[in-house]
């Protein structure tokens, strides 16, 4: 029985735990990749459009508002603890519904526990609040949440007929859709409560709650679709390439099982593609996990275990799968929430099943969650914001003593994907944790002009300036330009080093 006094404690305990993982963003100063171009551009409609044309239309609402009323790098910060907040209010959401769900599935109060808490805990958390192009995703997935919930109250009876009176179906379908114009991937979170339904089930089947649930999953999916091809027509916007179907089932399925799924069972660790250590974890963990359900089955045929775990992977499928209809086959964890939360509570809920004596559940419960929160930490401020922390500040302190007013040039040499490894002994996952704010060739240059608006208060200025960029393979072609050019050299590798011994050239 998981009580009231359970309920606020749980609560009390995940918001401090946020505030623990998540302090620096108080303080910390960084543009992040897409953060420098949507704070430049900040005034030309062109962060909506960026958004809309994705199929997120209410995104594109909310950070073309936030950055139209930002002024300078600083100011981003405010953004990122509206996620933060947006964080909080999911905890907070999740923990009073969830846990009607978990008293009318029996699912243990400790598993409900480390779920609550899995929310600042996960590494997509990280991303959501050190990124601010993602602090919509947090409210993306409680629309997707309420949604579920709303559906799942309505058909988990024992009743011969189900009847779903047509308010619910109204209100489940509206905030399905709020959920899907503002983060695609995040509408997964939708199938939780019928993913947790299959999992306590008796029999291995197809229960007329999840055929009803995954049917009406799919139904928002089209509703949506018809709605966003409407919304491209209405603003006279063609859809970006992110938003066009590709249907390759051999490429997917691929795809899914080597990337979304390894991320998914490598519980909260990064997952490293090149690490023989990563590649080996998840399947032994995956091993664990049918074994659990092997004998919690009372080791029934092998016939059921499989079509057990069948249905249980294309569930998951399910979860993820905007990206696997979608042109790219990019995992990265602003996209693994959903598949992550629903799999880590299955893992959770396997562990705990061993362990008979309620002491023991309990002790090895908050030795769960102390070691989940001393890895979140570390995630979001050793492997994500410190080192952007580092970057920014070098980058700013040396324009910023070097800038003159007769500054028409900067020649700009961007640092390599690995910068962070040495000072952090972090390496670079996907386009998120250990990856520098300079190494994409969009950022450059609306950064430094951000730099020269606030350094000299004139747009006209800081739309004049020239910044001439090379890779940091191109070590040829930059040497060449600060050879032959004028302006303010930075060469961000040494810079950041400290080995930066240029000076601008007069």
């Amino acid at each position: 029985m998981i009580t009231q006094k359970h309920l606020y404690g749980v609560i009390v305990t995940a918001v401090l735990a946020s505030l623990l993982v998540f302090y620096p963003v108080f303080f910390a100063d960084y543009a992040f990749t897409d953060e420098a171009h949507q704070l430049w551009n900040n005034k030309d409609k062109s962060n909506f459009i960026m958004f809309l044309n994705q199929g997120r239309l209410i995104t594109g609402w909310i950070i073309d508002t936030a950055f139209g009323n930002m002024s300078s790098v600083s100011s981003i910060k405010y953004l990122r603890l509206l996620s933060l907040g947006s964080l909080i209010f999911f905890v907070m959401i999740y923990a009073v519904y969830s846990r009607k769900i978990v008293q009318q599935l029996e699912i243990g109060k400790f598993v409900w526990l480390l779920s609550v808490l899995f929310i600042p805990f996960s590494l997509s958390s990280a991303v959501y609040v050190g990124w601010a192009s993602c602090a919509e995703i947090f409210l993306a997935t409680a629309f997707a949440f309420l949604s579920g919930y709303v559906l799942f109250g309505k058909v988990n009876t024992s009743d011969q007929y189900i009847k779903i009176p047509f308010s619910a179906i109204l209100l489940s379908l509206l905030l399905a859709l709020a959920s899907l114009f503002t983060y695609q991937t995040a509408f997964g979170f939708f199938l939780l409560p019928f993913v947790l339904y299959f999992i306590k089930a008796k029999e291995v089947k197809l229960h007329r709650a999840l055929v009803i649930g995954v049917g009406f999953y799919l139904f928002c999916y089209l509703v949506y679709f018809l709605l966003f091809r409407y919304s491209l027509k209405l603003y006279d916007v063609p859809a970006s390439t992110r938003a066009e179907i590709k249907i390759a089932p051999l490429e997917k399925l691929s795809f899914f099982f080597s990337y979304p799924l390894a991320q998914a069972f490598s519980f909260n660790f990064l997952y490293n593609a090149k690490s023989i250590l990563s590649q080996a974890f998840y399947p032994i963990v995956i091993l664990f996990w049918i074994l659990t359900i092997y004998y919690r089955q009372a080791k029934k045929n092998i016939a059921s275990l499989l079509l057990y775990v069948l249905y249980i992977f294309l569930l998951l499928m399910l979860i993820y799968l905007p990206l696997l209809i979608s042109q790219e086959n990019f995992a990265s964890y602003r996209t693994m929430f959903a598949l992550n939360f629903v799999v880590t509570v299955m893992l959770v809920d396997a562990c705990l099943w061993f362990l008979k004596s309620k002491k023991t559940v309990a002790a090895v419960s908050i030795a769960i969650a102390v070691v989940s929160g001393a890895v979140a930490v570390y995630n979001y401020q050793f492997n994500f914001n410190k080192p952007l922390e580092k970057e920014y500040r070098v980058l700013r302190t040396y324009f910023d003593a070097n800038y003159t007013v007769q500054t028409d040039t900067v020649i700009f040499r961007r640092p390599p994907v690995y910068l962070f490894k040495n000072d952090f002994s972090v390496n670079y996952y996907t386009d998120e944790f250990g990856y520098p704010s300079t190494e994409k060739d969009w950022t450059a240059d609306p950064l430094f002009r951000q730099f020269v608006l606030e350094k000299t208060g004139s747009r006209t200025v800081a739309e004049k300036l020239v910044v001439i960029q090379y890779p940091y393979s191109d070590e040829t072609g930059f040497n060449t330009a600060v050879k032959n050019g004028s302006g303010l050299v930075i060469d961000l590798f040494r810079l950041y080093a400290g080995e930066n011994k240029h000076e601008e050239k007069k």
